[in-house]
């Protein structure tokens, strides 16, 4: 057997004895669309970045939201590269129409009215594709625009661990890996034996060793060729597709204080497959498409 530790193409033929396994950003991106479903949050803003990792969750997005009953009302692409989003946040929000309705006012009136501009308010929430730096950005501008209050979902680019000025994520929900928000005992001893080794590079590349470790404690089950079962590992919980994919059910967490908050699990949010056999395998093995239109 073969174990890549990506993703291919839906198109790429099957081969038998490979095996995919990836951390998926696409796969976050429709669990946060899942998990608002089930929240009955069905009416969408998205804010994704304009290049190709930012249109694909966001396409990501609005396929798994309109599968579920759901709609993207409208979406703004903006340049990662920037510090000011207030103009695609007013545009997303309506508030520039607003004020647009405040200037006629004026004109017709031929006096200065006391106005306060007011957003949209036929929406649930929030989908902010965003790497860490650009998100302690566009936060505070959502809630300077009267935006704070409407659920907010990422995925988990949005923390990085160690990094500076996280309280300015509070408020921001997504889905991360275990490893991080959800640690048990291993993956707290692996960590420190990580960081003892590696001190530099423990936080900053957190998730790519909870990647190596599951794909290395994949092995046995992949060779079993027993593929009905749940694993839960460091990168969520573990289950295999008809395509011989691994994919991840994950934890949520809320920032909180700058820090990442674990958040109750919701009933079958994320469950795809009602038959799968759960199995507490880590603790028995033990090892220090296209854009929404406007």
């Amino acid at each position: 057997p073969t174990l890549t530790l990506n993703f291919l193409p839906e198109q790429s033929p099957r081969s038998v004895g490979f095996y995919q396994f990836s951390l998926s950003p696409e796969d976050e991106a429709r669990q946060v669309a899942r998990r608002a479903s089930t929240l009955g949050q069905h009416r969408a803003l998205a804010l994704a970045p304009n290049n190709a990792w930012g249109k694909r969750l966001l396409a990501s997005f609005k396929e798994e939201l309109q599968d579920h009953g759901g709609q993207i009302l409208d979406y703004q692409l903006y340049d990662p590269n920037t510090p000011d989003f207030s103009n695609n946040i007013q545009r997303l929000l309506l508030i520039d129409e607003s004020r647009a309705r405040r200037d006629r006012l004026n004109a017709n009136l031929g006096i200065k009215l006391e106005y306060e501009p007011r957003r949209r308010e036929d929406i649930d929430l929030i989908f902010l594709a965003a790497r860490a730096t650009t998100g302690k950005l566009i936060r505070p501008q959502l809630r300077f625009y009267y935006a704070g209050s409407i659920p907010t979902y990422s995925t988990s680019a949005i923390y990085q661990e160690g990094s500076r000025n996280n309280s300015d994520l509070n408020g921001i929900m997504f889905p991360d890996v275990p490893w991080i928000i959800a640690p048990d005992g291993l993956s707290l001893e692996v960590r420190e034996t990580l960081a003892e080794y590696w001190p530099d590079q423990a936080e900053r590349r957190a998730r790519l060793y909870a990647l190596g470790f599951d794909a290395y404690r994949l092995t046995p089950i992949i060779n079993s060729g027993n593929h009905t079962l749940e694993i839960e590992g460091m990168t969520g919980t573990l289950y295999f597709d008809d395509r011989n994919r691994i994919l991840r059910r994950l934890p949520w967490a809320r920032m909180q204080r700058g820090r990442p908050v674990l958040m109750d699990p919701i009933a079958a949010t994320e469950r795809l497959t009602e038959n799968a056999i759960h199995q507490n395998f880590w603790l028995n093995t033990s090892t220090t498409a296209d854009l929404p239109k406007h």
